[in-house]
């Protein structure tokens, strides 16, 4: 079941992000689509989920912190 999310749709307008960012997400996202996400964010802040749905956390748990681990070493890493 697709839903819109006003905020993402507002992002699309030019919200300059600032700070570090990431987003991971699903192949088989049904609620916002993967090829709306990937052509919205710049390839090297975007982790795609091969398969994974809207419910990443709980489907891919081990994918999910592995990016979030290699996404925040890099922080600190500089």
């Amino acid at each position: 079941m697709a839903h819109t999310i006003p905020l993402l749709e507002d992002r699309r307008g030019g919200i300059e992000l600032v700070t570090p960012y990431l987003f991971i997400h699903g192949t088989a996202d049904q609620t916002y689509a993967y090829a709306d996400m990937a052509a919205d964010v710049p390839a090297e802040r975007l982790v795609a989920v091969e398969d994974g749905s809207h419910s990443m956390t709980r489907n891919n748990p081990e994918v999910v912190a592995a990016a979030v681990r290699e996404f925040a070493l890099g922080l600190v890493e500089g």
